[in-house]
């Protein structure tokens, strides 16, 4: 999949959403990489993307410690401080019941928009 996801990000996109199953600890290295390519990018300049750790909350998961260092996120928050959004959401809970979800939506929404007042409509 990832030799074509530069047809999808070469296009008029805002933001990237890259999601990295951590219940799978052979897999993470390889996400860890293609993160960093992807933040690498020319074709998405500085536009924001967003990390979303999926099913942390599985047993058996490494530790957030171990993960960090399994996708290289020192690495990352340090060169791309600005752009890169970290956020971990729940495998088990429901919408309601984990906010990180509602977090991840309100990104999105400010990501497309471009200006975090547009939040302020969906709360009144």
């Amino acid at each position: 999949m990832q030799p074509l996801w530069c047809n999808w990000y070469s296009g008029p996109i805002r933001a990237v959403v890259f999601a990295v199953d951590v219940s799978d600890p052979g897999s993470l290295a390889s996400a860890g990489v293609e993160l960093h390519r992807l933040l690498q990018q020319p074709e998405l300049g500085a536009k924001p993307v967003c990390l979303v750790l999926t099913k942390l909350d599985l047993p058996f998961t490494l530790p957030r410690t171990e993960l960090d260092l399994a996708l290289g996120l020192a690495d990352l928050e340090r060169l791309y401080p600005d752009r890169l959004q970290i956020m971990s959401v729940s495998s088990v809970l429901s919408p309601l019941e984990c906010p990180r979800l509602e977090a991840l939506v309100d990104w999105m929404v400010v990501a497309k928009a471009g200006d975090p007042a547009v939040l302020l409509a969906k709360r009144t």
